[in-house]
């Protein structure tokens, strides 16, 4: 990606977050998270099989190409059980979202090392 391609896009997504209505994001609920930094990838079957240890924002859980695996669980206020939430969520790297039967559901990246715009 040419560099001027890559600012006009992150410009235009700053955009429309600065825009976005506060009615949208009326309400920020507190999430508990914890992980199990398990180096290697394993298999979703041996998923908790490590210690579970908590974190906070900030947090460290890993160097680079390590794998954790994460539970992330917040209490939902019964006024919100049938309203669509979102989870805004940085963990500074790449993750995969499964569903409760280990079916992968979303996957999300921060960054791209192939991308030219972000090599150092």
């Amino acid at each position: 990606m040419r560099p001027e391609f890559a600012k006009l896009l992150f410009t235009n997504a700053e955009l429309f977050i600065r825009r976005l209505p506060r009615h949208w994001m009326r309400e920020f609920i507190p999430v508990q998270a914890e992980f199990c930094n398990v180096g290697e990838a394993v298999p979703w079957s041996d998923r908790e099989k490590g210690d579970f240890l908590p974190i906070a924002e900030g947090g460290v859980y890993g160097t680079n190409w390590e794998y954790a695996w994460f539970h992330i669980t917040a209490n939902i206020p019964e006024h919100l059980r049938n309203v669509p939430l979102a989870l805004r969520l940085n963990l500074n790297g790449e993750v995969l979202i499964f569903d409760s039967f280990g079916i992968p559901y979303f996957s999300l990246t921060d960054k791209s090392v192939f991308d030219r715009t972000y090599i150092k």
